[in-house]
């Protein structure tokens, strides 16, 4: 009788530690991220080449253009667009690289995913309208998955029109995936608002700022 009770005990503790060691690696949250850049040029080498040392730089955010199902549709629903541009200006200052980030306060217009790939002109002509030495501008891509995140973004000298960043950049959380496993489907619910959107916006916006911010010169 003692013999099966430790036996069972022993059992029971096994199967605690296998269930709490497979817990750590299904239910650990992780994000990913991978910039592929078109065009890229040293940001600190270029501010020094192009304005002089130690001038307040400034850059202006734009409000990024978004799908139809995420973009702003009032003041109290700004959508997606508008909450990475928001993001990423607080990377852009935190990161000490550039002095002076504000978003300028243009909600999405007609048309501006079909500037973005062909000139951003209103964007330029906005930016220099206010006084900025270069703008940011982006385009929120469809998605294919409920747990990645991809996004275009060009970074451009307002003055001489010059590209100086242009790259997409992709995050992927795991949180999807970890909803399938067996194990995690006791505790976590399937429930769309559940989803790490803000984690998601947090980590694009961060990647968008190491792709930029990166030496490494952009592949031909």
């Amino acid at each position: 009788m003692k013999r099966s009770l430790f036996i069972l005990c022993v059992n029971c503790l096994t199967a605690i530690v296998t269930l709490s060691g497979c817990s750590t690696l299904q239910f650990t949250e992780q994000e990913t991220c991978s910039n592929h850049p078109f065009i890229r040029s040293p940001i600190e080498s270029y501010l020094s080449q192009r304005f002089p040392k130690g001038a307040p730089v400034r850059v202006g955010v734009v409000p990024f253009t978004a799908p139809a199902n995420v973009a702003a549709s009032s003041d109290e629903m700004p959508g997606l667009g508008n909450e990475i541009a928001w993001r990423l200006k607080n990377e852009l200052l935190a990161s000490g690289a550039f002095p002076i980030v504000q978003l300028l306060n243009r909600q999405e217009w007609p048309g501006q995913r079909e500037e973005f790939r062909s000139g951003n002109f209103d964007s330029i002509g906005m930016a220099k309208a206010a006084g900025f030495d270069l703008v940011l501008v982006g385009a929120v891509e469809n998605f294919t998955s409920l747990d990645s995140l991809s996004i275009q973004t060009k970074l451009i000298e307002v003055e001489s029109g010059i590209t100086v960043w242009n790259g997409r950049s992709l995050v992927h959380s795991n949180h999807i995936d970890r909803e399938k496993t067996p194990l995690s489907s006791w505790f976590i619910g399937r429930n769309p608002s559940s989803l790490p959107t803000g984690s998601l916006m947090d980590e694009l916006a961060h990647c968008i700022l190491e792709g930029m911010l990166s030496d490494e010169p952009a592949p031909y």
